[in-house]
């Protein structure tokens, strides 16, 4: 499998097209991790809806956040440095696990 991480719908069709399987979008909400300025939930849709690919929502995704990413057309969610932590990221992959198996 291939993945791409990608912050813009011309460039997401460009490796859809050279061979991608997914796609990882973002950032969709604000987050300290990412220099781009936070893309939102309509823009996750259009992306989702230009392509033949699954989309992966990234960037300021906690687990809350999860069904209105799903619901926005999202295959899944991605997440790094909320998953990352020595002491909390167990627990907190355990809790985007509940969100998706909930939705």
């Amino acid at each position: 499998m291939v993945g791409c991480s990608v912050h813009d719908l011309d460039v997401a069709q460009k490796v859809q097209v050279a061979g991608a399987n997914f796609v990882t979008y973002s950032p969709i909400y604000p987050t300290m991790s990412k220099p781009n300025p936070a893309v939102g939930l309509k823009s996750l849709r259009r992306i989702v809806g230009a392509l033949d690919i699954p989309v992966f929502a990234l960037g300021g995704i906690t687990p809350s956040k999860v069904p209105e990413c799903l619901n926005s057309g999202a295959f899944g969610v991605a997440a790094m440095s909320s998953v990352m932590s020595y002491e909390t990221g167990i627990d907190q992959a355990k809790n985007y696990l509940k969100q998706i198996e909930e939705y």
